[in-house]
């Protein structure tokens, strides 16, 4: 028989993702059903699970997607695995505004064999940081690895590799194209990240580091 924790657990995790999905439908609505991207018309929808492919939508190739909840207003990101990175490292990024319209594009670095899982926001005050990204919140992609287990919510790192546990997500800053500064400091290299949840639905992140 199942623990009274266990049940416990399990009713958390279910309520959370019962939360999820009414917030994420009330706070990602747009002007437009999809978007145009790498090839595919890609709906305009927030995850609604906690499970590890929650991102992964139909379609060849495969293209994650999910609601960033900007301070603006509500904005679509689509990834895809970049077609002439060999490695199969580098994610190409494309953000779209409410009216379906592509506002920005950029691409974020994966540890190997991982794929992505949701939207973070990353900052640090640090000085290593250049002058005109320090204090501000950057969008940033959380990767799992294939054996990743939701339940309990995950922790959050920027720099623990993901071998240390199952349920922890790497958070990686998106670099935006012409924003070569960015790309010259690497979070992991910091020890002063600050990391939330960047979907309508706020979902509560421990830090690995904290720990």
């Amino acid at each position: 028989m199942r623990s009274a924790s266990a049940h416990c657990l399990a009713f958390r995790y279910a309520l959370l993702v019962a939360l999820l999905a009414c917030d994420g439908c009330r706070n990602s609505k747009a002007a437009v059903s999809h978007v145009s991207a790498f090839g595919q018309r890609v709906a305009w929808s927030a995850p609604q699970t906690l499970a590890r492919d929650r991102m992964l939508g139909p379609g060849d190739p495969p293209v994650h997607r999910a609601v960033w909840a900007h301070t603006r207003s509500p904005r679509l990101v689509v990834i895809c695995k970049n077609p002439g990175d060999l490695f199969g490292l580098a994610w190409q990024v494309r953000v779209f505004d409410s009216d379906g319209r592509p506002i920005q594009s950029g691409f974020v670095y994966s540890p190997e064999g991982t794929a992505p899982y949701c939207l973070l926001e990353m900052r640090s005050d640090s000085t290593s940081m250049p002058r005109d990204h320090r204090s501000a919140w950057h969008l940033g992609v959380g990767f799992v690895k294939r054996e990743f287990e939701p339940q309990p919510i995950a922790t959050v790192s920027h720099s623990t590799p993901l071998s240390n546990g199952a349920n922890v997500v790497l958070a990686k800053p998106v670099v935006w194209s012409g924003s070569k500064n960015l790309a010259k400091v690497t979070f992991a290299e910091l020890s002063d990240v600050q990391i939330r949840w960047a979907e309508p639905t706020r979902v509560p992140l421990r830090s690995v580091e904290d720990h």
